[in-house]
């Protein structure tokens, strides 16, 4: 309002300014976020009290809880500032925009009541004299100087001028999700599982389909960057996960199969084995049963059996199989 009045700035160049103070805000809390470790009391544990395994599981809810913190923080800003430039500059299909609103009551020749305005946008040129730091000056003035309403151009926020602003608007919604993506995938590395990424997922979706500000549009584009995000993710720990069982199982079988080499030089093939022995004579000794040649039944399929093509169980043995 000081800018349009004041200034006499057009109401695109007034939206472009609330718009680069908002990337501001936006940019400084995406900075503040990116080094912010979790709260270390919310993780700190007393280990005498607490077993291992919980302390784990309290250490990776305060991770989860971290990350919709960020979440939260970086979606309301985006939210409020959509939000707050409609309510001043578009109209609403049952309300006009605030603004105009405004406009009309300053331009109005008799005082109003205007109910439909928030007490602090309730402008005259009594209200404005009355919070100088010398009003009671003004109270010597004449009724026609106390009285003067300037002109105001109630018409010049136009339907036209709302579609120009309404652009505006989605342009710089369009360039405050891709600046939040690369931060989003950030944060979302720092889960390790995929329970975990599930459930920053889950109350991402929630948190917007609960926004009253954002367009079902807005909001279908961030839950998609978000799904993309969470897609990469879930695909690195699966890989990750195979990769070490890969390791793990390779692992084990080259050492059993060192193993079983040694028996085979020893000339052990197969059957049953003393592996301890007490020094009682009377005591029974302990055995295994040895297969020193297992890689020939590894990739052995089971045997298949085959049922009658037709009734309720046909498919049992093929699920078993």
């Amino acid at each position: 309002m000081a800018l349009h009045l004041l200034e006499s700035r057009p109401f695109t160049e007034t939206l472009n300014t609330f718009l680069a103070q908002r990337k501001r805000c936006l940019t400084t809390a995406l900075v503040r976020q990116k080094d912010r470790l979790v709260n270390g009391n919310a993780i700190a544990v007393d280990a005498s009290s607490v077993p291992v395994g919980h302390q784990e599981q309290r250490v990776r809810k305060a991770v989860v809880r971290d990350v919709k913190n960020k979440l939260k923080t970086v979606l309301e800003i985006v939210s409020r500032t959509l939000g707050a430039a409609r309510t001043v500059f578009i109209a609403e299909p049952e309300q006009e925009p605030l603004m105009r609103r405004v406009l009309s009551h300053i331009q109005s020749p008799t005082p109003t009541i205007a109910e439909d305005l928030p007490p602090e946008v309730r402008l005259t040129s009594q209200t404005l004299l009355s919070t100088l730091p010398s009003s009671n000056h003004f109270l010597l003035l004449p009724m026609s100087i106390r009285s003067y309403k300037p002109y105001v151009d109630v018409d010049s926020l136009s339907s036209q001028k709302e579609v120009r602003l309404s652009a505006s608007l989605a342009e710089w919604f369009d360039n405050a999700v891709q600046t939040i993506q690369s931060s989003m995938t950030s944060w979302l590395s720092e889960l390790t599982t995929i329970r975990e990424l599930w459930e920053a997922r889950a109350w991402c979706r929630r948190r917007l389909d609960d926004d009253k500000y954002l367009s079902s549009s807005e909001r279908a584009s961030i839950n998609a960057s978000v799904d993309i995000i969470c897609r990469q993710r879930a695909v690195e720990l699966w890989k990750t996960v195979l990769s070490s069982m890969e390791t793990d199982f390779r692992e084990h079988l080259v050492s059993a199969l060192s193993e079983l080499e040694q028996l085979a030089g020893q000339g052990i093939f197969g059957g049953w084995h003393i592996i301890s022995q007490s020094h009682d004579p009377w005591s029974r000794p302990n055995f295994i049963l040895l297969d020193a040649q297992p890689s020939r039944y590894l990739l052995q399929s089971p045997t298949l059996i085959l049922s009658p093509s037709s009734g309720p169980n046909a498919s049992v043995p093929l699920q078993k199989y």
